[in-house]
């Protein structure tokens, strides 16, 4: 049975979700660059609620124009790097970066790949760092220390034979025990 990745279920949910929400009370008379304009105003006020329904705006308006339909899919799924919200936000940016792959894309603003490889990148950052503070598995204990007792301190030559690191005069040659020979 063929999987079908995150992004073809995580994206139409965000947008199902998005588009669900009140995008009746944004005007009409909005053209593309003032429903973004509002957005990012609303983005830096951290406003993200508004913010998503102007892009959602924008979208719903514009779906035949791809240039801004991409710049509102990345500013989505930037909204939700910001907010830490890193798999809906992962799963944006690679639906971004489909769009390129399809054709037309070579006619698509390159800065919205650009954008999308670098936040990426972040995301990666952040979940390593989270992942190296131990959050998502159990350390390894600390391994003690091997200390190395030796009976005679003369140092071991390289002639001495492999299982034999020392000459003890109290240890019988029968209780050496050589170590097993693999074959392979």
């Amino acid at each position: 049975m063929k999987r079908l990745p995150l992004a073809a279920f995580a994206l139409p949910l965000a947008l199902l979700l998005f588009s669900c929400a009140t995008t009746q009370n944004i005007s009409y008379d909005y053209s593309p660059e003032q429903l973004i304009q509002r957005a990012q105003e609303a983005s830096d006020r951290n406003r993200f609620n508004l913010a998503l329904q102007f892009y959602q705006a924008l979208l719903d308006r514009n779906p035949d124009n791809l240039v801004w339909v991409v710049n509102a899919e990345y500013e989505i799924a930037f909204i939700h790097y910001r907010r830490r919200n890193f798999g809906v936000a992962r799963a944006g940016l690679y639906a971004l970066l489909e769009r390129y792959e399809e054709p037309g894309g070579e006619f698509l603003p390159e800065k919205f790949r650009v954008l999308a490889h670098v936040v990426l990148g972040r995301i990666a950052e952040r979940e390593n760092q989270r992942f190296s503070r131990g959050r998502w598995t159990v350390p390894d204990p600390p391994t003690p220390p091997v200390e190395v007792v030796t009976a005679d301190p003369e140092p071991v030559t390289e002639e001495a034979p492999v299982g034999v690191a020392i000459e003890d005069p109290d240890l019988d040659e029968a209780e050496i025990e050589e170590p097993p020979v693999e074959e392979f």
